[in-house]
């Protein structure tokens, strides 16, 4: 579906109408150079129109909205002439939302306007990041490039651009922070890549959470748990299931490759299987329900 409305908004000659209402589920997807994302709530694509890059030759890294879904965070990497990639955090707001249809396919096209870049700590290239769930602070990994220092976690306002570092890992694996509730930031293991840690901001210390001896591919937490895909024995991709007291079940098993689970505000899991979009709800046990056909 992504890579239909991708190809539609390129048209600019399509009818389009201003959105008025904003949806309570923007499910974001990032690919190298193209930004989009899917409305849960009316199964519609969305095409984001960034400013234009610094750099001609650029990634996009991540992209996470806001809470309230109006503003949005993602990390632009670029060459540096040592080869090394600088991965730079800007945060933009979401405006001229139009929906088009094309075909009889509809979608919508919005631009976002960077109004903050980060101030990015010397040699520091950022990975991954995500909103507080009050919206007033981005959580993020990145590591400073030509020393031995591993991994850190760094907390930024978003308002200001200004960034504290949490604290260094000493490790190369990647932590993918993800905010959950009571101030706590739940992040893999940059040890061994097949566990869970927890970083509790009130107490400023980091522990073991759990580990799963899966290598993790890909998470997301809510109040409602810890949700992730990982590699099993068959070499599929399977979602797994936790409470914030540790306890795991597998919670999509078929054989395929499911990835990039994601929570919707309504406890529900929406996650991509190997050609297909799919929802699950995990508090009734239900079986997966096809949400979108054609990944």
């Amino acid at each position: 579906m992504i890579s239909r409305i991708l190809t539609l908004t390129t048209a600019l000659t399509l009818l389009a109408s201003p959105i008025v209402s904003q949806a309570k589920d923007l499910i974001p997807y990032v690919s190298d150079k193209a930004v989009a994302a899917i409305d849960v709530d009316n199964k519609i694509g969305t095409e984001i129109r960034l400013d234009h890059p610094s750099h001609p030759n650029y990634i996009f890294r991540d992209l996470e909205f806001s809470p309230d879904q109006e503003r949005l965070a993602y990390i632009e990497a670029t060459p540096r002439e040592d080869f090394w990639w600088i991965g730079r955090i800007k945060i933009g707001r979401l405006a001229n939302k139009q929906r088009i249809n094309y075909e009889g396919v509809e979608g919508i096209i919005a631009d976002c306007d960077v109004q903050t870049e980060v101030e990015t700590p010397r040699n520091v290239t950022f990975y991954s990041l995500d909103w507080s769930l009050d919206g007033e602070r981005i959580i993020a990994d990145g590591v400073e490039l030509g020393t031995d220092k591993g991994v850190s976690l760094y907390l930024i306002n978003p308002e200001d651009g200004s960034v504290r570092t949490l604290f260094n890992s000493g490790e190369l694996c990647k932590m993918s922070p993800s905010w959950g509730p009571n101030q706590k930031v739940y992040c893999i293991d940059s040890s061994s890549c097949n566990g869970f840690t927890v970083y509790d901001l009130k107490k400023r210390k980091n522990s073991k959470f759990l580990d799963v001896n899966l290598e993790i591919d890909s998470f997301d937490v809510s109040s409602h748990g810890l949700v992730f895909a990982s590699d099993d024995e068959t070499g599929s991709s399977s979602i797994y299931l936790s409470d914030f007291d540790g306890n795991v079940r597998r919670l999509v098993d078929n054989g395929e490759d499911n990835v990039l689970p994601r929570w919707t505000s309504d406890g529900k899991i929406f996650y991509f299987g190997e050609t297909d979009i799919y929802t699950v709800d995990p508090e009734r046990n239900a079986m997966p329900r096809k949400f979108v056909q054609g990944q």
